[in-house]
C-alpha cells in the first residue's frame, strides 16, 4: 500500500533543491533573485518544485 510518505516530494526546500542542483545555498538564493528559478513562499518557508528545477535544468542544457 503507497502512502504520500512513500511518493517522492513535490515541494522541496532549499537545502533539497540546493542539493539537487548540486550549488550552494547562496547561489540558489541568488538564481532566485535573479528570476532564474521559479519558487513558492507559504508563509515564510521557501519551496521549490522539483518540476521546476527539472525544467531549469533542461533549460540550461546545451545542444550542438
Amino acid at each position: 500500500m503507497n502512502t504520500i510518505c512513500d511518493e517522492p516530494r513535490l515541494l522541496l526546500n532549499e537545502s533539497e533543491a540546493a542539493h539537487l542542483l548540486n550549488v550552494c545555498g547562496r547561489t540558489l538564493a541568488r538564481m532566485r533573485n535573479q528570476g532564474k528559478l521559479k519558487f513558492l513562499k507559504i508563509g515564510n518557508a521557501v519551496r521549490y518544485s522539483r518540476a521546476d528545477i527539472e525544467e531549469f535544468i533542461e533549460s540550461q542544457a546545451k545542444t550542438t
